[in-house]
């Protein structure tokens, strides 16, 4: 490479007015020792390397953020955006992690809920609420989340939580208490891509209701 340098311990870089390279670069080092280092210029800036698609548009990236000293962000990103971030402290955040809570309901006042209201102040990421189901778009680990209160009545009422049409985890009352009662399921389970959650029950509090309802509530999120 032309504008190749060298400098301290026998490192090379290339400068801005270097060469495109195409083929594959090798680099090794001694045991133990720094094969390649990327500098930020200074507090508050990045260096990043970029991957691009074979039109030379971003594709994805590898950034480390400065703020101070011993203080860098370490972010993964694709699509242009960043997908996951690594604080100083070790703290791993996925800001696009697939996720829904909301107020599911069956205006009808028992069975599978047909509509599903979700919060301004939380609103969903990569999921939504149709045709009485929400289907994950990818295979993982799902915690999914449902609690509920049975409308004023008497007797046993059942929640379930449905994946594929089968129910997999319920709630029940007891048979001898009359008024609101409460109803609580929550499980992680591995689904695979297309698969479908829907939550039905026996007696849907306040049915008429078409708002978030914190008196009701679900939630799926991918774990990983």
């Amino acid at each position: 490479m032309s504008n190749a340098r060298n400098i301290a311990s026998g490192a090379k870089f290339v400068d801005t007015a270097g060469d495109t390279m195409t083929g594959t670069l090798n680099i090794t080092s001694p045991s133990n020792a720094r094969a390649l280092k990327i500098q930020n210029g200074a507090n508050n800036s990045a260096s990043q390397i970029t991957f691009l698609s074979h039109d030379g548009t971003e594709d994805s990236f590898i950034r480390n953020q400065a703020s101070t000293v011993g203080q860098d962000n370490f972010a993964i990103g694709t699509g242009g955006s960043e997908k996951l971030r690594i604080s100083p402290e070790g703290y791993v955040t996925t800001p696009s992690q697939l996720y829904i809570l909301g107020t599911p309901v069956k205006s009808s006042g028992d069975g599978i809920a047909d509509a599903f209201y979700t919060p301004s102040a939380f609103p969903p990421i990569g999921l939504s609420f149709s045709n009485s189901r929400i289907t994950v778009p990818i295979a993982g680990v799902y915690l999914i989340t449902f609690n509920a209160i049975a409308d004023h009545g008497t007797g046993r009422e059942d929640i379930n939580v449905y994946i594929n049409g089968s129910s997999r985890f319920q709630s029940l009352t007891a048979t001898n208490e009359t008024g609101y009662r409460q109803n609580n399921v929550s499980n992680a389970i591995k689904l695979n891509a297309n698969d479908y959650i829907q939550f039905r029950h026996d007696d849907w509090y306040n049915p008429v209701s078409t708002s978030y309802d914190s008196w009701k509530t679900a939630s799926v999120t991918l774990l990983g």
